[in-house]
């Protein structure tokens, strides 16, 4: 049996974490007789091994319950989960032409905010009047080479999380959690770590400025000011993803706010 802090360690996860799949019903702790402590056995390892597979690769709580507890095939779990992705992309994809069009029109001088735009005329004129839906097949060079010319921002991607994190939008969070990250933080322990964050913090007042750690240009800071306290996030970013975050309560007045 291992020790619930040896198991927290080792798979880089909290003792929250555990407890939420517990009470999922995906993972089953022991009490030692001696301490009290929650244990885990080999078996119980494996399949928290497995769960954190499941969600490392998006998989929701819900569909990693219908695959272990009532055993619905995980290549019929998978495929589904595939196509969703797919429409994701998609839907992606279509959103940064409508902005590529936006931006040229405003470049010539046009009337953004009086044109009606939808995915129909996408790429109306380059087609000939036809659009072209992305599909399965659509080039993944190109959808690469519009996200590489859109290079992650940190100091905005920072400020933007920041927001997500105040409002409780996960959705919006979550694309910027590496896969560690997103099976550390599923959306149930990201609502209840939220609530205990903000609890007594009174009413919010205003986001402080952010800035970016003297030393490592991937780590940056930014702060939420409150009636009775300030939260000071730590972001560690890597790439495109968010891969450390932490959470600081600081006095309004001694909030350090660099540029």
């Amino acid at each position: 049996m291992t020790d619930i802090s040896k198991v927290c360690k080792r798979y880089g996860i909290t003792s929250r974490t555990l407890r939420f799949y517990e009470e999922k019903g995906l993972l089953v702790g022991h009490r030692s007789p001696d301490s009290g402590r929650r244990q885990y056995s080999e078996e119980d390892l494996r399949a928290l091994q497995g769960i954190l597979t499941l969600r490392a690769i998006g998989l929701p709580i819900k569909e990693i319950q219908e695959c272990l507890k009532e055993g619905k095939p995980l290549k019929e779990i998978l495929r589904f989960r595939e196509k969703e992705l797919e429409a994701a992309i998609r839907g992606k994809y279509e959103e940064i032409l409508l902005l590529q069009k936006a931006l040229t029109a405003l470049e010539e001088g046009k009337d953004v905010l009086g044109t009606v735009w939808n995915a129909d005329d996408l790429d109306a004129a380059a087609s000939g009047g036809t659009k072209k839906a992305p599909g399965r097949e659509m080039a993944a060079e190109q959808l690469t080479s519009l996200l590489d010319a859109h290079e992650l921002d940190y100091k905005k991607a920072a400020r933007a999380c920041a927001k997500y994190i105040l409002h409780g939008d996960y959705e919006r969070l979550h694309p910027f959690l590496s896969p560690k990250m997103q099976a550390y933080l599923p959306r149930e322990v990201f609502a209840a770590s939220r609530e205990d964050l903000l609890s007594g913090t009174g009413a919010f007042q205003r986001q402080g400025k952010t800035w970016t750690d003297p030393s490592r240009d991937n780590i940056l800071y930014t702060v939420l000011h409150f009636e009775k306290i300030a939260i000071q996030i730590k972001f560690v970013f890597r790439g495109e993803s968010i891969h450390g975050l932490w959470f600081e309560y600081i006095e309004n007045k001694k909030g350090k706010e660099n540029t």
